[in-house]
């Protein structure tokens, strides 16, 4: 079950946010930028069972 799981990095900014997604092994699968207000959905998308997100502490973060 564990190769199942992505590992996922976010730079919350205002505007825009970057994105970078792993593998378990620490293999970088994917960078990008993409507006904040689509993150959730982005994520959501990522087909994997599990997924682990890590997210910097910011002040706007209650709506994401």
């Amino acid at each position: 079950m564990n190769d199942r799981v992505l590992y996922i990095g976010v730079d919350v900014h205002e505007k825009e946010s970057d994105v970078a997604i792993y593998e378990r092994d620490g293999e970088l699968l994917q960078e990008k930028r993409l507006p904040t207000k689509r993150l959730l959905r982005f994520i959501s998308s990522l087909e994997r069972e599990q997924k682990h997100v890590g997210i910097e502490s910011v002040g706007f973060i209650y709506p994401i």
